[in-house]
């Protein structure tokens, strides 16, 4: 199959993979964003420009954090080298992609520097909560232990650390994260295959 991949659709490619998983992450951000049902539940009636545009930013930093987390898992636990080479190229330069993505739509390099803080920060943040909560969550051979993590944490962010109990956010976010996951997963596999 893999013969057959490369014949068709030529190598595998690190920057093709990284430019889908990208255009993956901001697109599903922005219908999350969109959704009516979601702009009711954070308020935006009541939410000025600036806390509407913080929202959309956590939810962009959140994709972009839990995919590249979910690659370099996805990179300890297979069986191939070639292809945890492959995954480990990707997660490297998802953030960086990610960056000149945001140049190229015009954000100053000021910006940028605020971008890559908190693009670190939610990484260490998901790591250290993944080692707090690693007895709760599933094993990474048995699913993807970021999507409830993230989710939860960006609904936390979201919230400002005030989350009200069975929160109608959580749900939207929790559906998107799942989706945003598979939908990155498949992505990254369709390009690994022509390895």
């Amino acid at each position: 199959m893999s013969f057959l991949m490369k014949k068709i659709f030529g190598p595998a490619s690190v920057a093709d993979a990284v430019r889908g998983i990208t255009n993956c992450i901001l697109n599903s951000a922005f219908r999350l964003f969109r959704k009516p049902q979601f702009r009711k539940s954070a308020g935006f009636d009541t939410l000025v420009q600036t806390e509407q545009d913080r929202i959309f930013n956590e939810l962009e930093v959140t994709g972009l954090a839990m995919c590249t987390l979910m690659i370099e898992m996805m990179a300890q636990i297979t069986d191939r080298r070639d292809r945890s080479a492959f995954f480990g190229e990707v997660k490297d330069e998802l953030p960086k992609h990610f960056q000149n993505f945001l140049k190229k739509i015009g954000i100053d390099s000021k910006n940028m520097k605020l971008w890559r803080k908190l693009i670190d920060l939610r990484l260490a943040e998901f790591y250290e909560k993944r080692l707090e909560f690693r007895d709760s969550l599933p094993k990474p051979e048995e699913g993807n232990p970021w999507v409830l993590l993230c989710a939860i944490t960006c609904l936390f962010h979201i919230r400002r650390g005030e989350s009200v109990k069975h929160d109608p956010l959580l749900p939207l976010i929790v559906c998107w994260a799942g989706a945003l996951s598979l939908n990155a997963q498949k992505i990254l596999w369709r390009h690994s295959k022509r390895l």
